[in-house]
């Protein structure tokens, strides 16, 4: 399971998180007004951390504990949930025409799910 879940992760980041171009069009539109470039220097920084540990792939099974814990606190939370100032921008996302931006953001929930896994196996004591 874990390998199957690693290899997931690698192709997501392959497929999705690790492919330009970032959507910034699309983030001006759902991130009108003074909220734009708050919202967007959060979203950016959550989708690059989620995505730079996905690009692990299989080594994340080699990496510190100490930089486990690290990559489960950064993924601990979905990015609305970590960031609820930005719910009505949430809002807007969903009923906008965003489709590249709401693909990424799928996607990378997607990836830190996986993660979540991945780390969650990797804590669990084995008897």
């Amino acid at each position: 399971m874990k390998e199957e879940t690693l290899v997931k992760l690698r192709q997501l980041y392959e497929a999705e998180l690790g492919k330009g171009p970032f959507p910034l069009k699309q983030v001006r539109e759902v991130g009108k007004g003074k909220d734009y470039d708050y919202f967007h220097g959060h979203l950016d920084h959550w989708l690059a951390d989620i995505a730079g540990i996905a690009s692990h792939g299989k080594r994340l099974n080699k990496i510190s504990a100490e930089r486990k814990s690290e990559f489960r606190q950064l993924a601990a939370q979905p990015f609305f949930t970590e960031h609820p100032q930005f719910r009505r921008i949430q809002e807007r996302i969903s009923k906008s025409d965003v489709p590249d931006l709401k693909r990424l953001m799928e996607s990378t929930e997607t990836a830190r799910l996986l993660i979540l896994e991945v780390l969650a196996e990797e804590s669990t004591p084995k008897n």
